[in-house]
């Protein structure tokens, strides 16, 4: 109904706003003055020629042909005078004061001079006027003026565009525009209705027209737009695709390794049953790790956790704590280092989460009495938080630094989910941040995870201006 509405009054704009444009223009083009210019032109020659006319009579004495021609123009509403340049009265009838200043401003003006009248918007001067004064030379080189009073009433004045008729002009001139936008605003809206049931129908490979797109309009970027989401939804079912069939593959691979190794434990040795009952619980935990993992993956997706300032290198402490108690156990160690103090607004578990996944699969690659190092400091230019983990591991290949942040995307021979980077990555970007990874000039491989701060500390002695190496510290305390 609203739609219904806005194009009445579109419509009536319309022909309002071109009804008064052509009243304009046409006003315009027949205005007081250039009808004046005209009716001098033409009206010249004839009251020349029945100026001479009176004048010829006078001279010869044609008193009695004098009267009976003025008698019949007056009949006929046309009354004649004959004044000479001092404004004496030489044939006709008698002058008012008006006529005779009309006279006079024909004498010192262009030589023709009519009634000046107050100009009336809808109604131009096509009217005859009502007195007119001509200035014209007769045979002696003398100035003459001929006035005419005219009352004729039997010839209609010329007929004038009535103000309906630009009415009706500017309605003609809305209807073609308005049924203009509304054909290419039905035909964009059709296109674009219809490319939208096709994608709820599920068909992502559908496209709005690129001459939609070209079009240098609302419906152009809205097709833009349309498209570029579309594409987006594509390449994320893709993704989706991929990895549920990457997973398929990976808990289809654990359950055959398991039901084959249960298989051959019933009909073996002992000491062979036990291998292969440690193999069956190696695949049990990956299944169990993958499962968690994904959990963490979706629920990350969904939903939104509290957040609250954080003190990170409280936080990171803490976390290097635990890492660096199980990295001992083979041999490795944790090493957290900070640089002043930095504070972010954020969920303390899944920053938790993202730190323990990235240093774990740190730990995981390490070689043997290898270390690994979590490094605190504040970017003042970039107002964030700088996280940096480093390890002393092979590194990984240029092509899969980017790669390797995809859900189950692995690195070769990695034997994991690969869910552990993207859920880093994913509370990374939730929590305004970024996360890149690039190899070591020496050896291993480093990330850096840059996390808006919520403002800058002083540096002063407060709990985040502890001594720099925390790995001394941990190995007293475990004494």
């Amino acid at each position: 109904m609203r739609v219904w509405l806005l194009r009445v009054l579109v419509f009536l704009l319309i022909t309002l706003g071109a009804a008064v444009i052509s009243i304009v223009v046409y006003d315009h083009a027949v205005n007081q003055k250039d009808m004046f210019r005209f009716r001098a032109l033409h009206r010249s020659e004839v009251l020349k020629n029945v100026g001479r006319l009176l004048l010829e009579w006078r001279r010869n004495g044609a008193e009695a042909a004098t009267r009976e021609y003025l008698d019949e123009q007056r009949k006929l509403g046309r009354i004649y005078t004959l004044l000479d340049s001092k404004g004496t009265v030489l044939a006709g009838a008698q002058l008012n004061e008006d006529l005779r200043d009309l006279a006079r401003r024909a004498m010192d003006n262009d030589g023709y001079a009519i009634p000046e009248t107050a100009h009336d918007f809808f109604a131009p001067p096509m009217r005859p006027p009502s007195m007119e004064a001509f200035v014209f030379r007769g045979r002696d080189k003398a100035e003459y003026v001929l006035a005419l009073t005219n009352k004729a009433k039997e010839t209609p004045p010329p007929g004038k565009p009535k103000p309906l008729v630009f009415i009706v002009l500017g309605a003609c001139v809305a209807a073609f525009v308005l049924y203009a936008l509304f054909r290419i605003s039905t035909t964009a809206t059709r296109e674009l209705r219809a490319a939208m049931r096709l994608l709820g129908q599920g068909d992502f490979g559908v496209r709005v027209d690129s001459a939609l797109e070209r079009r240098n309009d609302t419906f152009s970027k809205l097709a833009r737009d349309f498209n570029a989401t579309v594409t987006s939804l594509a390449g994320k079912q893709a993704e989706q695709r991929y990895m549920i069939a990457d997973l398929a593959h990976d808990m289809r691979s654990s359950l055959t390794r398991m039901a084959l190794a249960m298989e051959l434990a019933s009909n073996t040795s002992p000491d062979k049953a036990a291998r292969l009952q440690s193999r069956i619980k190696a695949d049990s935990d990956k299944l169990n790790t993958i499962s968690e993992q994904l959990m963490h993956h979706v629920r990350q997706q969904w939903n939104e956790a509290r957040r609250i300032p954080l003190r990170l290198a409280v936080v990171l402490r803490s976390l290097a704590r635990e890492l660096d108690t199980q990295a001992r156990e083979q041999g490795k160690r944790v090493v957290f280092v900070h640089r002043g103090g930095c504070r972010v607004l954020g969920n303390e578990p899944q920053i938790a989460s993202m730190v323990r996944n990235i240093a774990a699969n740190a730990l995981r690659h390490s070689p043997a009495s290898g270390e690994v190092r979590i490094f605190l400091e504040r970017d003042a230019e970039a107002g964030a938080a700088r996280i940096v983990i480093e390890d002393d591991g092979p590194g990984l290949p240029q092509e899969m630094l980017r790669e390797v942040f995809e859900p189950f995307r692995q690195g070769e021979n990695s034997g994991e989910s690969g869910l552990g980077l993207a859920i880093a990555k994913l509370v990374c970007e939730r929590h305004g941040g970024s996360i890149t990874l690039d190899n070591r000039p020496e050896r291993g491989l480093r990330a850096t995870i840059l996390l808006p701060l919520m403002y800058l500390e002083r540096a002063e002695q407060s709990i985040d201006s502890e001594p720099q190496s925390e790995t001394a510290a941990w190995a007293g305390a475990e004494q």
